[in-house]
């Protein structure tokens, strides 16, 4: 007989059908443990007569040990004495009994379990907090990768794309008053290094001339030239020094400048 031949055709014809009516039972059309998953293609739903032909059929076909230890569970442990007639009768009749057996069992188990300390029951807080956090790092990590290596999610978009949704995201939550726009979130404590860190960082700007603080003279008088011409104003004739820093600005970037930095002192040079 071949027996993939007949496989093949159970398979096609569950998958060209509509889900039966009553019980069914979701078969993997390539086991698992050869490297099936469960994805859509790879899972079909079968009555239980039809389930148990496809794993006699797939252990003839393999051979594999799994296979056939599959399709002995199936029987109950001995298959030459339960067809597949009588393996989908014992089954859907065996239903009822099987849910209040369960229903009934699983306190039971559970309250036996947490006397006897078994399993998890019997780890202390700090292991199960361990377990827990090894389990989170190993499945973070793999889906990390997944996403990244797939282009998922923020992986997919572009760096427009990025700047664009941070510049939103940042937008509503000053709408809402939330995060760091609310002050309630934060001790005066902690307001007070926001704001000295904010003074720093001005600073090191300045001294380490990042940024537009980089910038040649021309360099700053065309791009208050392009501002000004958007914004339909005439640039200023005026230029200026700054006595800390010698940076040379308009009287308003001389200003600004300052009150940033706490920079004092400017000398007219134009």
């Amino acid at each position: 007989m071949n027996y993939q031949l007949h496989y093949d055709r159970l398979i096609e014809r569950a998958r060209s059908r509509m889900k039966p009516d009553g019980y069914t039972e979701r078969h993997h059309v390539l086991p698992r443990y050869l490297g099936g998953g469960n994805e859509s293609n790879n899972l079909v739903h079968l009555t239980a007569r039809e389930h148990y032909i496809a794993h006699l059929l797939w252990a003839k076909i393999t051979d594999h040990e799994k296979a056939w230890l599959a399709v002995g569970r199936m029987a109950g442990g001995d298959r030459k004495r339960l067809n597949s007639k009588l393996y989908e009768i014992a089954k859907i009749k065996s239903l009822p009994l099987l849910s209040k057996v369960g229903l009934k069992v699983g306190p039971v188990v559970g309250a036996m379990m947490r006397e006897q300390k078994r399993g998890v029951c019997g780890q202390s807080l700090e292991e199960l907090q361990e377990l827990g956090r090894r389990s989170g790092l190993l499945n973070g990590k793999a889906n990390g990768e997944k996403v990244r290596d797939e282009k998922l999610g923020v992986f997919a978009m572009t760096p427009e794309q990025l700047s664009e949704a941070g510049s939103k995201g940042a937008a509503k939550l000053k709408e809402l008053g939330k995060g760091i726009y609310n002050q309630a979130n934060f001790t005066d404590e902690q307001n007070e290094r926001r704001r000295q860190g904010g003074i720093n960082g001005a600073k090191r700007i300045v001294e380490e001339k990042l940024g537009v603080h980089g910038w040649t003279r021309e360099q700053r008088s065309e791009r208050a030239r392009r501002q000004n011409h958007a914004a339909g104003k005439s640039t200023s004739s005026q230029k200026w020094k700054c006595d800390e820093c010698d940076l040379i600005s308009t009287p308003g970037g001389i200003g600004s400048h300052q009150r940033r930095t706490s920079h004092k002192g400017k000398t007219r040079i134009l």
